[in-house]
């Protein structure tokens, strides 16, 4: 069948075409797609050609929220009508499929489906994937009731990270130098938020706990930011980079040496389900951090705006 799909022809250029995808197999379903929902950091990188593994033309996109349409002959657990959260289709042709999200229509493994449960909007569930990457970085580092965490700045990884801290009752301070974010993050994210071009943020940190932060968090991938952060941690504390980071990064690696620092790289993400959960639940809000909902043939203004004007965008997703 064809349907229709947010294509990267080139750097920085994006079309909507037409895409083929397969018959469904016995243990696949076919999805009417929603929404999806832009990984605004992520998908800039592969836009701008900065993504290590690039090859154009592609479809990206790694989170959509769908109806199913059709059923393979295998499939249990799951009925037509239902709605459920995936992050891959199947495409045919020669268009590459980076996971393939932002697509239409969908066809991919009933095993990698997730029931969105009842209270969560599709639009909410189209970004499952973006807690579900600080929850893994969370479970990683170790982080506990009471621990003093600072997490360097607040795009979306950086609001659910503090979002999810808080669930687990950590002591949240959260750092960002756009105004909009640092909005957002006050009313849904973060128990205290500085600016720190202005602010002076050891001494705030060191307010709450002489030694210094137990856990530092960096979503930034500012080598700036991370050289400075090393002075605010304890002896003895946890770091981790949330982050992607191309390239080379100059760290100082001195005072993590003299203060006997563990550092964890957490990837990809986890607990998609728990998080659907959670929002499900009130314990985070995803819908307050969408900023921009796009039709799926207005995706070139999307990502124009993502190339143009970043700091104005958080939870962006389109709507098919």
């Amino acid at each position: 069948m064809l349907a229709r799909g947010v294509v990267f022809t080139a750097p920085g250029e994006v079309e909507v075409w037409d895409i083929e995808l397969p018959e469904p197999g016995p243990e696949e379903v076919q999805i009417r797609v929603l929404y999806s929902g832009i990984s605004i950091g992520t998908e800039r990188w592969i836009l701008l050609n900065q993504y290590k593994g690039v090859t154009y033309p592609l479809v990206t996109g790694y989170q959509y929220c769908g109806v199913i349409e059709r059923m393979g002959s295998a499939v249990k657990g799951f009925s037509e009508g239902d709605v459920v959260f995936s992050r891959h289709t199947r495409l045919l042709g020669d268009v590459r499929p980076m996971s393939a999200g932002h697509v239409s229509h969908a066809v991919t493994p009933a095993a990698a489906l997730i029931k969105v449960p009842e209270g969560v909007g599709a639009d909410e569930a189209s970004l499952g994937v973006m807690p579900g990457v600080p929850w893994r970085g969370i479970q990683e580092t170790g982080i506990y009731e009471g621990d003093l965490v600072v997490v360097i700045g607040l795009g979306l990884v950086g609001q659910f990270a503090a979002q999810l801290l808080r669930v687990k009752r950590a002591k949240v301070i959260a750092l960002e130098p756009l105004e909009m974010r640092r909005n957002l993050a006050l009313k849904y994210s973060a128990d205290t938020v500085l600016d720190p071009r202005v602010e002076d943020v050891e001494a705030r940190i060191r307010a709450e706990k002489s030694e210094g932060a137990d856990v530092i968090v960096d979503t930034s991938a500012n080598a700036d930011a991370v050289n400075r952060s090393f002075d605010w941690i304890r002896r003895g504390g946890r770091y981790c980079f949330q982050g992607y980071y191309p390239g080379l990064t100059c760290l100082d690696l001195y005072t993590p040496h003299v203060k006997q620092l563990t550092f964890y790289n957490p990837t990809n993400c986890e607990a998609i389900d728990l998080m659907l959960q959670y929002a499900a639940e009130g314990k985070i809000n995803i819908r307050g951090l969408i900023t921009h909902t796009f039709g799926a043939e207005e995706a070139p203004d999307a990502y124009r705006l993502l190339l143009e004007k970043p700091q104005e965008a958080l939870g962006m997703v389109l709507k098919w």
